[in-house]
């Protein structure tokens, strides 16, 4: 071999090292988003850094290998199909996992109403709802000037509203749903901010955050009306320890597990609370540091967490003992799928998680026509109940 060929080589072996090192692996069951930012004093949104951790019990925490964090705040963080979105007050950044990439930059995300008037929002929190579509939820900050928190002259009425997903825009453009999700008035000079939306069996649960306690409010529907959660008083959860709260139903140990952060001597830090229901106050307790964490001596505020449905293992919905069987595949357009049961609801989408074609009420073993589809890899997303899901993937050759 002559010197040039052993310096491409080399040259090539050293590229393929640094690109396996940069490798973003998501190897765990969830995945935390959060900002970060100096102590003693944050100041504003513009000196928050967006930061990514990962566990397998969801309390035990780590930062994500080769994460580097970057400029935003309050950040949310869903996954479907084969991305990640990344969403902060305005923009979202993705990870797709297929070519192993995040986009450079953060994009903007966009809500507007029914008639295409634009609607100005923040602190968004995402969702998948049962059709694979991406929801946020949101504070609606439309002819608001100034800080969205503050109320100058009260009373003053926060209102909590959602967005649907526009077919193609892969989490950048929603349009507002009709009424509003629930609505708070203060006569205080704060309003309540910060909506986390998460579900557990037939219900919907949304956090908000009112100072430094956390508020709780649930419906049986989506998009319906919130209600306020009557064992609680005044629906706080937590009145001091767990400001810009999100949570999960943790249902390897059937307990809700509750985050959000609190002020400490040494700035904020991430706090946590285990409980079985909602019918007293929760317990929180410190769950991490800018120190414990990783970071270094730096305060970590503002938590949004999902399950890493990258991995097979973290989807609850999943059920082992009735596998969907899809053939032939890879397929020429005509596909069968094989079930216990019959499937209520199934969509075939794209690897962004748009839906390419839905069909109702599948007998197993039925025929579907696939031949509009050209060639690729697709999901095949089966709904058998609430919270019985099967996923697969297709190829049309």
């Amino acid at each position: 071999m002559d010197n040039l060929a052993f310096r491409i080589v080399i040259l090539f072996v050293s590229i393929l090292i640094q690109q396996m090192a940069a490798a973003q692996p998501f190897t765990k069951k969830y995945i935390l988003s959060f900002h970060s930012c100096p102590i003693p004093n944050c100041g504003g949104p513009q000196n928050h850094t967006v930061q990514l951790a990962e566990s397998d019990d969801a309390e035990n925490w780590s930062l994500l290998p080769n994460f580097s964090g970057y400029p935003g705040s309050v950040p949310d963080v869903i996954t479907r199909g084969n991305t990640l979105y990344l969403y902060t007050p305005g923009a979202v950044r993705r990870y797709d996992k297929s070519t192993n990439q995040w986009e450079p930059n953060p994009v903007n995300v966009s809500i507007t109403d029914n008639i295409g008037n634009p609607v100005q929002y923040v602190d968004p929190s995402a969702f998948v709802d049962e059709n694979g579509k991406l929801c946020l939820f949101f504070l609606n900050s439309t002819g608001i000037v100034g800080d969205p928190a503050l109320c100058a002259n009260p009373p003053c009425t926060a209102y909590f509203d959602s967005a649907l997903e526009l077919a193609g825009s892969d989490g950048t453009q929603f349009v507002l749903q009709t009424g509003h999700r629930l609505s708070y008035t203060s006569n205080t000079n704060f309003v309540p901010t910060d909506p986390d939306i998460f579900k557990n069996g037939n219900l919907f649960y949304l956090y908000i955050s009112f100072g430094t306690g956390t508020m709780v409010y649930s419906s049986s529907s989506l998009h319906g009306t919130y209600i306020p959660m009557p064992t609680l008083p005044n629906a706080y959860l937590t009145n001091n320890n767990a400001g810009v709260p999100c949570g999960l139903y943790f249902s390897a140990a059937n307990l809700y597990y509750s985050y959000g952060h609190r002020n400490t001597a040494n700035g904020s830090e991430i706090s946590m609370a285990k409980h079985a229901d909602f019918a007293t106050q929760a317990n929180y307790n410190g769950l991490f540091t800018g120190n414990s964490i990783g970071l270094g001596n730096v305060q970590v505020a503002s938590p949004g967490i999902c399950e890493n449905t990258f991995l097979a293992t973290a989807l609850p919905e999943m059920q082992r003992e009735n596998p969907l069987s899809i053939y032939p595949n890879p397929s020429r357009g005509f596909i069968s799928i094989r079930s216990r049961r019959p499937i209520p609801h199934l969509s075939i989408t794209d690897l962004t998680g748009k839906i390419i074609v839905e069909y109702r009420n599948i007998s197993s073993n039925e025929l579907i026509t696939c031949t509009n589809l050209p060639k690729g890899m697709y999901l095949v997303v089966c709904r058998i109940a609430d919270t019985e899901w099967h996923y697969s993937k297709l190829i049309i050759q």
